[in-house]
């Protein structure tokens, strides 16, 4: 048995299947638009995060480079130069060495002994602190240096712009690294002598021959490193954070805990490769994470960090939601639209073809004199018309067929009526021919008899 499916239905369902494949292309379109603007902005991210550690490793490396050529000045030179040879003087400059260290690291932390009073006034401090110090605290308007110090081959200090926690720094692995491979960059640190979380930066200072004569220390506050290079442009909120490579938090631009352990964090076990992005999840929010590990800044290692930029989803596919939202509401609108047009549709065309159904079954059942009345010039009203001239056509045939019918019925009458009589007188014939034949057998019987022949009938 076939399932009967109104042509309402038919078309309702059509318009809104079309509707439907409208809307899922657009859809479609929006999730494609999704990825490429999660990819556009993830690689935005991952330039901005490379821009950020390039920055870094640029500053450090430009004041690294400036440490080296101060380090070259006749002054330093002269200075460590002589030290030396007081060290080389002493019968026992280790012991020396440890006397005068203890003697500076069990100083109450704001005193300044006469020993300590006369490295920080001598002739060298005193350059240092105008010709770097001052210097660029004027060109910038805030400290780029914290501390600087320089100390003879041995490790002793010779020259020094603010007071450091010990005397000797042989015995510490920035000196020896910075001895041995003539430039040193540190990770962020709390300096206590300094009293600021800092990167300690350090050049070895050789003479004019190139032997070691010394080491030049620099101390450069981490806030200036930041404020130096994080002028980026960025969404509303945008995290920057840097970490190291065994994932300890050194910075954040929102509150952080400084070497925070971070690496038992998806997010961290995700960044597997030099860059990339990513979306995860943090505090029921979904956020885009792009990174960057470093990459060698000349002869310079640079710094071993990771650089993390990330945003909530949300704020970066911002536009996105809003078409898709849109495109939601639209369809919404346009499904109800769509039902009452199809609706509106289907009843334009269901309701004449239920006038021309209901007019067909009355022409089987034998009336003729049934009209469509179809007011519309698309091809059901010319059906309509056509029914209209049909059943015109039938009515007339049949009328002309009854009138035909009369006049034959007629007609059998008058031939009927005809033919009675021709019997009635053909009947009257017979019966005078018969009678006549009888008088004719009777007349033959009396011939014979007259004539004496036998009678034989």
């Amino acid at each position: 048995m076939v399932m009967k499916i109104s042509i309402v239905t038919k078309l309702a369902v059509s318009y809104l299947f079309l509707i439907m494949m409208v809307v899922v292309l657009a859809l479609y379109s929006v999730n494609v638009s999704q990825e490429s603007l999660e990819h556009s902005v993830g690689m935005n991210s991952i330039s901005t995060a490379k821009h950020i550690l390039k920055g870094i490793d640029n500053e450090i490396y430009v004041k690294m480079e400036g440490l080296q050529t101060y380090s070259k000045y006749s002054l330093i030179q002269k200075f460590v130069s002589e030290s030396n040879g007081e060290f080389e003087e002493m019968e026992n400059f280790r012991e020396y060495l440890d006397e005068k260290n203890h003697g500076w690291s069990s100083a109450p932390g704001d005193e300044i002994t006469p020993f300590m009073r006369d490295l920080l006034t001598n002739e060298l401090s005193n350059n240092m602190n105008r010709e770097l110090i001052d210097f660029y605290r004027k060109k910038y308007g805030y400290n780029v240096f914290g501390e600087i110090f320089v100390t003879n081959k041995y490790g002793a200090i010779v020259a020094l712009t603010s007071k450091t926690s010990d005397y000797k720094q042989d015995d510490e692995l920035w000196w020896q690294k910075t001895a041995s491979q003539g430039t040193y960059a540190g990770n962020v640190e709390y300096d206590e002598s300094a009293g600021m979380y800092s990167i300690s930066i350090g050049v070895r200072v050789d003479d004019e021959n190139g032997n070691f004569i010394g080491v030049l220390k620099a101390v450069i506050p981490f806030e200036w490193v930041v404020k130096e290079t994080f002028e980026i442009e960025k969404f509303r909120t945008t995290e920057i954070k840097i970490m190291t490579e065994k994932g300890n938090l050194v910075y954040s631009s929102d509150a952080f805990k400084f070497s925070e352990d971070v690496s038992d964090k998806d997010f961290f076990k995700n960044m597997k490769d030099n860059e990339g992005f990513f979306i995860f999840e943090e505090g029921g929010k979904k956020k885009l994470l792009s990174y960057t590990r470093p990459e060698k800044y000349g002869d310079f290692e640079g710094m071993q960090w990771i650089i993390m930029v990330q945003q909530d989803e949300n704020e970066v596919l911002e536009p996105i939601f809003i078409l898709k939202n849109n495109i939601i509401s639209f369809t919404a609108i346009l499904v109800i639209s769509g039902i009452f047009i199809a609706f509106s549709i289907s009843r334009s065309i269901s309701k004449p073809i239920s006038k021309l159904k209901s007019a067909v079954n009355k022409i089987i059942e034998g009336d003729l004199s049934v009209r469509v009345r179809v007011e519309s010039g698309d091809e059901l009203g010319e059906f309509a018309s056509g029914f209209n001239q049909m059943a015109e056509t039938l009515n007339n045939q049949r009328n002309e067929l009854e009138k035909y019918s009369e006049n034959l019925e007629k007609t059998v009458k008058k031939r009927t009526i005809e033919l009675e009589s021709k019997n009635e007188e053909l009947e009257k014939f017979n019966k005078l021919a018969i009678g006549r034949e009888l008088k004719m057998v009777e007349l033959k019987k009396v011939i014979r008899k007259l004539g004496g022949k036998p009678d034989n009938d």
